[in-house]
Order: structure tokens, then C-alpha cells, then sequence
């Protein structure tokens, strides 16, 4: 191997989802209801996008009833939106 060159899959490596204690998780951004350029954590706790379009995710879990909340850290610059959605709410 050259000195520019790098292993890309290193071996007794854990997978990302298994680093993370999913104890208190109740939800996560829902892999299988993600609009095209997203880009969801294995986790399932993180999601980004590269490109230049509005893209959309929604949770795993559905708010029926009572009082629901969920927390959100920003880590990056640019225009964001962050809310509730119902399951006939379109991607486009």
C-alpha cells in the first residue's frame, strides 16, 4: 500500500449502530420513509444531505394521543425545518 492509500473496512471494526446505547430510544428516523437525498445514520439517529434540495424523513413512531416531544441537535450551518408531519404529508 502506498503511503495516500487507506483500509476501508478495517477488521474487528464495530458497526456505527452498535457503538450507540439504544436503551431510552423510543424512535428513530424511519429508513423506509426518507425522501431521495438523505442520508440516514445506521442508527437511525442522525440523518444529512450534500445536496442543494429540501429533503424530508419521517420517525418510526406515530403521535396518537397524549404529549409527545423530541429533541434535536443542529450541527451544521444552512436552512433547516424541524416539525410534525402526518403520514399523507408528500415528499416532493
Amino acid at each position: 500500500m502506498s503511503e495516500y492509500s487507506s483500509q476501508v473496512v478495517m477488521d474487528n471494526r464495530n458497526y456505527s449502530y452498535q457503538t450507540v446505547n439504544m436503551d431510552n430510544i423510543n424512535a428513530m428516523l424511519n429508513t423506509s420513509d426518507v425522501s431521495e437525498y438523505l442520508k440516514i445514520s445506521p442508527d437511525g439517529l442522525e440523518a444529512r444531505c450534500d445536496a442543494y434540495s429540501f429533503e424530508s424523513v419521517r420517525c418510526t413512531a406515530q403521535a396518537d394521543s397524549g404529549v409527545w416531544y423530541y429533541e434535536v441537535c443542529i450541527i451544521t450551518p444552512g436552512v433547516m425545518q424541524i416539525g410534525w408531519a402526518t403520514k399523507n404529508s408528500k415528499f416532493s
